[in-house]
This record gives structure tokens, sequence and C-alpha cells, in this order.
């Protein structure tokens, strides 16, 4: 899946890498500060915050 609309700039980007990510295997750790942390096998990161 994935959003319908182009962003201009740095959303695409961030999107593409996210789905990247995504495609293989991830690992999940709840951060003591409540983030979010999705490693992949090979040691790239996203590091999810709650934004409410």
């Amino acid at each position: 899946m994935a959003t319908e609309m182009a962003c201009p700039g740095a959303g695409m980007t961030q999107e593409a890498a996210f789905f990247k990510l995504m495609a293989a295997p991830v690992s999940l750790t709840f951060a003591d500060n409540g983030m979010l942390i999705l490693t992949g096998s090979g040691g790239q990161a996203a590091v999810l915050k709650r934004a409410i």
C-alpha cells in the first residue's frame, strides 16, 4: 500500500525509504521515551514518535 498523492521533496523520499525498510523483516523496540524503533536486517532504522 502506498499513498495516492505525490508529495514534493522529502515526503516522497521518506515514504520510499519506509517502504523499502518494511519490505523485509524488521525488529520492533519500544524505547523508554515512548518511541517505536523499527530496525531492518541491514541496520537501517525508522524511529516513530507519537504525535498526540
